[in-house]
């Protein structure tokens, strides 16, 4: 399934506790090559995973200011974002 930006704020914004994973790849980890971006639901399962498209379209949230970075980056090259207010409004819009 392919999804766009419109729907992974949607999915955020319908979905309580749901939030988006930042993985930094190589060469900072061995077992990830790439920066991955994932759509995680509330319970920790994947919805979505960007390889590709994933960063760029989070980077575009974090300068619009429709995320914030809930978790900073951990000693495993991961960050935790959410919707801000405005993601919200937008996601529900």
């Amino acid at each position: 399934m392919k999804i766009g930006s419109t729907e992974i704020l949607a999915y955020l914004a319908h979905n309580s506790g749901s939030y988006i994973l930042d993985e930094l790849g190589a060469p900072h980890r061995d077992d990830l090559k790439n920066r991955t971006v994932t759509l995680k639901t509330s319970d920790d399962h994947d919805f979505e995973i960007f390889s590709e498209g994933g960063p760029k379209i989070l980077d575009d949230f974090i300068r619009a200011g429709l995320v914030y970075e809930a978790v900073p980056l951990d000693d495993k090259y991961r960050r935790i974002y959410r919707l801000t207010p405005d993601g919200l409004k937008r996601g529900n819009g």
